[in-house]
């Protein structure tokens, strides 16, 4: 029966020994495979300045925000990125309103990797505020966040940027056509 059990033991742990190898050679190709697809995705993302605070307000018609801080960096120009991973760490909903709390990673413009911590609270009243704040997270390890849904998140932003350019283009495009019909002496 010890015998049994010794065997049973070494063999757990060659086992083991291989899935760390395992693991270990994954993450590797992960990361090759998350920096190949930042490489190219960083030229074709729209990047959008990154909120510290966001106040809105409700005139009882319409939300819409009056207040809007952003974070910039130390020479003073707004810090632009791409929201690509979420994680939820708390969320509560009561009948007067809510409010939740998310760790967010963003893809920065210049293809670097930043955590946040996005906290929002919002009410159901009439004539009151939402309120929308981020502050960067101190565990900037990216490590947490799954990486397949970053890539699929990643391609959603080349998506929504190929469509923006492509509208706006349009827009152009008509504008042009109205112009060059009206005789401009």
């Amino acid at each position: 029966m010890l015998d049994k059990l010794s065997i049973i033991v070494e063999e757990i742990k060659k086992q083991k020994k291989e899935l760390e190898q395992i693991e270990k050679e994954v993450s590797l190709l992960d990361n090759k495979r998350l920096q190949k697809v930042v490489e190219i995705a960083k030229e074709a993302i729209i990047f959008e300045k990154i909120f510290k605070e966001k106040i809105e307000y409700n005139n009882s018609r319409e939300w819409h925000s009056d207040s809007v801080e952003y974070f910039y960096d130390e020479n003073g120009k707004a810090l632009k990125g791409g929201l690509v991973g979420e994680i939820n760490l708390s969320y509560h909903q009561g009948n007067t309103g809510g409010e939740r709390v998310d760790k967010e990673l963003f893809l920065m413009d210049d293809g670097s990797w930043k955590v946040f911590i996005y906290k929002a609270r919002w009410t159901y009243y009439a004539d009151c505020s939402n309120e929308y704040k981020r502050t960067i997270a101190e565990n900037q390890d990216i490590s947490m966040f799954d990486i397949d849904e970053i890539i699929k998140n990643i391609i959603e932003e080349i998506q929504n940027s190929l469509k923006y350019i492509v509208d706006e283009k349009n827009k152009q495009i008509e504008r042009l056509k109205k112009l060059k019909s009206l005789k401009i002496s």
